[in-house]
């Protein structure tokens, strides 16, 4: 079993995007899937879920856990071959935890400079964890981008402080149908007769973050 968890130290730079279309992407590839919340400040996934049941389709329940001990019996089941925990936007002390027990990092950031800065922050953060025990790998996922955008340097920059982090060949572009499908319950892989671009884009993400070499 792997377990991956999306962080940052700001909100709103698409951790529930990421971690739900992630979810449905690796249970459509067969896996079986534990997407946790440990964020008590939003709901985003609670609600996605919510939507996803009353659409009718097959239900995909978030798991919330509250506590270290409440994470940590969710991982310790045999029950899954993933778990993707999504984060807090703040440094709190289950998001250290949650940090501390994976097997990777995923941080998701975009070219804009509130997001840049706020991952030197949560390098901060990684530090001192790191003063206990040894840091998972970090794994960067450039979100939100636009179409023809390639360089990120300022993003390549930011990583660069932290050596050992990669980055996703792998980019989600600024795509409308992420925030429409997940207000239905949906991922974009499960839209991929309609938007095959998207659902490409998820699958081949999907396959870096757990199948890349740590």
């Amino acid at each position: 079993m792997k377990t991956i968890t999306i962080a940052h130290s700001k909100g709103g730079v698409s951790k529930s995007t990421l971690a739900w279309n992630l979810a449905i992407a690796l249970r459509m590839s067969g896996l079986r899937v534990a997407l946790v919340d440990i964020d008590g400040q939003q709901v985003t996934l609670e609600k996605t879920s919510l939507a996803r049941t009353a659409s009718g389709y097959d239900p995909f329940p978030v798991i919330i856990a509250s506590s270290a001990g409440e994470l940590s019996s969710i991982i310790m089941k045999e029950d899954y071959d993933i778990v993707i925990i999504d984060a807090g936007g703040y440094d709190y002390d289950l998001g250290r935890v949650a940090i501390a027990i994976a097997d990777r990092i995923v941080v998701p950031i975009s070219e804009e400079s509130t997001e840049v800065l706020g991952f030197t922050s949560f390098l901060g953060t990684l530090h001192t964890i790191a003063e206990h025990s040894p840091v998972p790998a970090v794994m960067i996922v450039i979100t939100r981008a636009h179409a023809r955008a390639k360089s990120f340097a300022g993003i390549r920059s930011a990583a660069a402080l932290w050596p050992s982090a990669t980055i996703a060949q792998t980019v989600m572009r600024r795509r409308a149908v992420y925030s429409a499908s997940m207000g239905h319950g949906f991922g974009v892989t499960e839209l991929a007769e309609r938007h095959p671009d998207a659902a490409y884009e998820m699958y081949r993400l999907a396959r870096e973050i757990i199948y890349e070499q740590y």
